[in-house]
């Protein structure tokens, strides 16, 4: 038994192949292109964060080494920075407030674009 397949002769692509193809083509690359908006906008969100660490480490390691007497004049100080065109508010805080308490601690916050992040350290006075 002889069993002969029917070849038909094809020339080309047909439209709906071509459409089909187009298609699943532009889903890749739109999608690449979403990953790479997140990933863009990760890295900002970490830059900006990573900037808003390193100052409030700053203002931690300047009140390690104000005086423990003085460190009343820092409560509600509020400072702007602008770092790598963003700015930056810092707050520092001091509680309890008076010279007659054995320690204190220091709360420094740096605010950016609705968001935050805060240190506190706790300083004692060494007569």
């Amino acid at each position: 038994m002889n069993i002969q397949l029917i070849k038909k002769d094809q020339r080309g692509v047909s439209l709906i192949e071509l459409l089909i193809g187009i298609f699943i083509m532009s889903i890749g690359f739109f999608s690449v292109i979403k990953m790479q908006t997140y990933a863009v906008k990760g890295t900002l969100w970490a830059q900006k964060r990573t900037n808003a660490i390193y100052l409030c480490q700053q203002y931690i390691e300047s009140s390690l080494t104000t005086p423990f007497d003085s460190l009343d004049n820092l409560n509600d100080q509020t400072n702007t920075i602008k770092l790598n065109k963003s700015n930056y508010q810092i707050i520092t805080k001091i509680s309890p407030l008076g010279q007659l308490t054995p320690t204190k601690t220091v709360r420094v916050e740096v605010a950016w674009e609705l968001k935050s992040i805060h240190f506190e350290v706790e300083r004692q006075n060494i007569f």
